[in-house]
């Protein structure tokens, strides 16, 4: 798509192209930075080029608007992922990293360059050609803007498990069936696991090894600690899960990914076994996860593993690009994790 001129805002409004992540970045910081000066963490190169250059889904979803000067004073931003939907591979968005100048900006009355921008990334990648859904987590004065503008629906509150005192946790292993190991990355026998798992998700980011590496093991600035689940007499991958020190609060440990075919239950229980003892290890006492309320997960973590639900001020929002794709469905469907969520 050529540039667009916007002749109201004297602005250029284009898609991303390669050399303008260093006036992106120089605009990130400079309005979040303004924002939270106390809480802000500079934003590097380095994540934006594992973030955007580095994603396996192998495209890049960005419209920037410039003003005369060339200096970028507007981006609309997305994270795509591979998106597995009743079988078939799609790709899904997570709205991220969106900035105005404040110069740009206007109220909820009257639309400013957010949707003018937003209304030309839905334009461009929204389809079956490239996205078929957009989803993201929106502080609520961009919630109300894009439900009024850019068709944001609100799909769920976003509702956490927990387990708690587990600094005296000191169980023994639940079975002798399962080895968990902690690993670097992960391998081919993981692809071979999600194969074996993908057919009990309606619609899931596709977990194989490229997206969980990428996610986790190649982040730039959060340590994850992977956990694959082996088979003691095939060596054969059971099951993963990814957690991190911190997260949603300081005092907690996060379950941030977890994949294990739901019926094999001797590896879940080895799994958070083992998950307890790192949260133990580290001085914790709490282990948070999120499954959608949908999910069997939800249920079974609650009654069988005695987590508790702990609501949050979070909602998620979703814009289905095909009108085949409706928020019920999505709701009752789509397998998601705290790694689902760029927040962790």
């Amino acid at each position: 798509m050529p540039p667009q001129k916007d002749s109201r805002l004297a602005l250029t409004i284009r898609q991303y192209e390669p050399g303008d992540e260093t006036k992106i970045l120089a605009l990130f910081n400079r309005v979040f930075g303004d924002q939270a000066p106390d809480d802000f963490h500079v934003r590097s190169l380095e994540h934006w080029t594992w973030k955007y250059r580095q994603n396996p889904a192998g495209i890049i979803d960005l419209f920037l608007a410039f003003n005369a000067e060339g200096d970028c004073v507007g981006q609309y931003a997305g994270v795509p992922n591979r998106f597995l939907m009743q079988g078939e591979q799609y790709f899904s968005s997570q709205s991220v990293d969106s900035v105005t100048d404040p110069k740009f900006r206007r109220g909820l009355q009257r639309p400013g360059l957010f949707v003018n921008l937003g209304y030309e990334y839905a334009e461009t990648f929204g389809g079956k050609h490239r996205d078929v859904i957009m989803y993201g987590y929106p502080v609520p004065h961009h919630y109300r803007i894009g439900n009024k503008y850019l068709k944001y629906h609100l799909i769920r509150g976003i509702n956490f498990l927990v387990k708690e005192h587990l600094l005296g946790y000191g169980a023994e292993p639940p079975n002798q069936e399962v080895e968990v190991v902690t690993v670097d990355r992960f391998g081919p026998d993981v692809d071979a696991l999600w194969e074996r798992t993908k057919g009990e998700f309606g619609a899931s980011h596709v977990r194989d090894a490229a997206y969980l590496n990428w996610r986790f093991a190649d982040h730039p600035d959060i340590d994850y600690t992977l956990l694959l689940a082996k088979d003691r007499k095939t060596g054969e991958a059971r099951g993963i899960a990814a957690l991190r020190d911190g997260g949603y609060a300081t005092e907690i440990v996060s379950l941030i990914e977890w994949l294990v075919p739901f019926e094999d239950q001797a590896t879940e229980d080895m799994l958070l076994h083992r998950a307890y003892e790192l949260t133990r290890d580290i001085g914790k006492q709490l282990l948070v996860a999120w499954f959608p309320e949908a999910t069997p997960h939800f249920e079974r973590f609650q009654k069988t593993h005695d987590f508790y639900v702990s609501f949050t001020p979070y909602i998620q929002v979703v814009r289905p690009y095909e009108s085949a794709v409706t928020i019920e469905w999505l709701r009752a469907n789509w397998y998601q994790t705290m790694g689902d969520m760029d927040l962790y």
